[in-house]
């Protein structure tokens, strides 16, 4: 029986222990109290709506969580000082919320996916509205903020808001966070604090229908594609205090006309205004000291662009098919051009280029197809790849002094260029540097040149003559292939042909090789398409050579071959020399002079070269 007394009296303590902690943790809640009438939620209390998270298990859901679906109003009653995090995330049928004058903060994801919420208004007294708060409200159409204390707007705050028109913020607002309104697509106007220090990555992006947008004059930086996509956007002034302006800042505004950047900044970084079709105008005032990367590439109405002449480097591809651009003049501060920075810049006419530049980059003015004269200043060492290549109505060009280096295609396809003189100091020239220039006549080659590269004259149509000093000691693969040659001396220094050294050059009807005891050549360098006649090898007799079986016997058939007379029983002895129309050996005072070159044979046996074109032909 006192067992059982006992055991009563412990579980009545025990029921009573209960009661207070329940009652303890009541008192705690009791401060927040909440009721759904019908479809309407009504909060109350007196301190912050909690905290919440569906997705933490250590953090509980919002008490009406369940019943979200049937919640289309929410009643935040005066007295409650702040919205917590994801407190009303997706209710799908909320449509109206009252957030009353006592309400200070408004948390992340507080409305999140609400996307029957067509109307807010933030208070007087809301000093920061949390990341995501809005995000994909779709149907959010009016958005209205009391001037008071707002000072931070958080990341994607208004993200995905589709039918929100407008937005105006109070002059306290300093930071809006990145992607605060990335594709609100009809969001048409905006006005900004003018308190606003910073607009961060994406956050107006594709914002297609905003077409006006003034920054304030507090404002220091612009984010990262920051107002990429928006379509309508016209015009743009960026105001002296800004510092920064990020990649892709505006880059795909298709509408963008006009853009006055007079911001304080070091750098316009890469891709800011990339593919702004319509932008006709640019005027870069400052202190800008480098251009970055595709920052005005496929701005195909760009007529003008104003540099200051502070400007040190264009970056790569800067101003790259720039298709209206009609000249270009860079400030002698530049000592810097990046490859491709004007390249097809179609309707360029003139080029003023910088006294300070020691290098023209890989293609940095490629295809600007108009420009006639081009002077390359003083001080530059070196001409890129390709760096003006294609500049198909260039007559004259004037290289310095200085140049001791041409890069492959450096002028390649400048179809118009009639004669070029290059530089003695030049010591490296690259293949094809001439190739496609169809008019071209004259070309000397400095002494410090020992080798005609690959392809040098490939297609060049208007070559008839050229002289290739004793200073060469290599002929590239197709060097004068298809060229206009009629006959070319080849002088004892080369030790080397390369193949098809002078192929398909229709006009081509004789060769002289003053024969280097260590020649090594290709004997197909006259294969095809050939109208070649003669072929003199003075001197040695070539032991270093190789062929490939005649890809076109027969035109060997008609070329005669002069050779020196004390040679002449080897050549006729010898595949392929035996292989030629005929072999006329001449005297050494004949053969070893080019002006004699070939005489049509008066000067050797002709019944001797006669029977050994008999012979040769069984």
């Amino acid at each position: 029986k006192r067992t059982e007394e006992g055991q009563f009296i412990f579980m009545k303590k025990l029921l009573l222990l209960l009661l207070f902690g329940v009652f303890a943790l009541n008192t705690v809640k009791a401060k927040i109290s909440w009721e759904i009438t019908g479809s309407t939620l009504t909060v109350s209390g007196k301190e912050d709506i909690p905290n919440y998270n569906p997705y933490d298990a250590d953090i509980s859901t919002a008490p009406w969580f369940m019943k979200r679906k049937e919640i289309q109003k929410v009643v935040i009653e005066d007295g409650i000082t702040g919205i917590g995090d994801y407190a009303f995330y997706n209710l799908p049928a909320l449509t109206s919320v009252t957030i009353p004058e006592s309400v200070k903060k408004i948390g992340s994801m507080a409305f999140k996916y609400c996307s029957k919420l067509t109307s807010v208004s933030v208070p007087g007294a809301v000093k920061s509205i949390g990341d995501e708060a809005f995000l994909e409200c779709t149907s959010l159409s009016k958005v209205t903020i009391a001037d008071g204390e707002l000072t931070t707007v958080g990341n994607d705050v208004f993200k995905k808001c589709e039918q929100l028109k407008s937005i105006k913020f109070p002059n306290t607002v300093t930071c809006i966070g990145h992607s605060a309104f990335k594709d609100c697509r009809n969001l048409q106007s905006v006005t900004l604090s003018t308190s606003l220090d910073s607009i961060a990555g994406n956050t107006f992006e594709e914002c297609y229908a905003l077409s006006t947008i003034n920054f304030p004059a507090s404002l220091k930086s612009i984010g990262i594609r920051a107002f990429y996509g928006c379509n309508r956007l016209g015009s743009i002034s960026i105001p002296a205090t800004v510092t920064k302006i990020g990649s892709h800042a505006f880059a795909n505004c298709d509408n963008l006309k006009t853009a006055e950047i007079a911001g304080n900044m070091a750098t316009i970084e890469d891709y800011v205004f990339y593919s702004c079709y319509n932008l006709t105008n640019v005027t870069v005032s400052g202190s800008v000291e480098s251009i970055g990367e595709r920052a005005f590439e496929y701005c195909i109405d760009l007529k003008n662009i104003t540099f200051p002449n502070t400007l040190k480097t264009i970056g790569e591809g800067a101003f790259c098919r720039c298709d209206a651009l009609q000249s270009i003049t860079l400030p002698n501060s530049v000592t810097s051009i990046g490859k491709y920075a004007f390249s097809d810049c179609e309707n360029v006419t003139t080029i003023t280029l910088s006294n300070s530049l020691k290098e023209i980059s890989e293609r940095a003015f490629q295809s600007c197809s108009k420009v006639k004269t081009l002077i390359i200043p003083d001080g530059v060492t070196e001409i890129g790849e390709g760096a003006f290549s294609g500049m198909s109505a260039l007559e004259s060009v004037t290289i310095p002094s200085t140049v001791t280096s041409i890069k492959d295609y450096a002028f390649s396809g400048c179809s118009s260029l009639v004669s070029v003189e290059l530089p003695n100091k030049l010591t490296t020239l690259g293949s094809n540097v001439f190739a496609h220039c169809s008019k071209l006549e004259t070309v000397n080659l400095p002494a410090g040149i020992t080798e005609i590269p690959s392809e040098l004259f490939y297609y060049c149509s208007s070559l008839k003559s050229f002289t290739i000093p004793n200073t060469i000691k290599a002929i590239g693969d197709m060097a004068f292939s298809n060229s206009g040659l009629t006959n070319i001396v080849i002088p004892n220094s080369v030790e080397r042909i390369d193949s098809w050294a002078f192929n398909w050059c229709s006009s081509l009807t004789d060769i002289y090789i003053d024969v280097n005891p260590n020649l090594y050549f290709d004997i197909d360098l006259v294969y095809d398409g050939n109208s070649l006649e003669n072929l003199t090898l003075a001197g040695n007799m070539p032991k270093n050579y190789y062929y490939t079986g005649w890809y076109n016997e027969e035109n060997y058939r008609k070329v005669v071959l002069y050779v020196p007379r004390s040679l002449y029983n080897q050549y006729a002895s010898t595949e392929p020399w035996n292989k030629f129309a005929a072999i006329i050996p001449l005297d050494d005072e004949v053969i070893n002079n080019p002006e004699n070159n070939n005489q049509n044979g008066n000067s050797g046996d002709d019944n001797q070269g006669g029977n050994q074109s008999g012979n040769s032909g069984d």
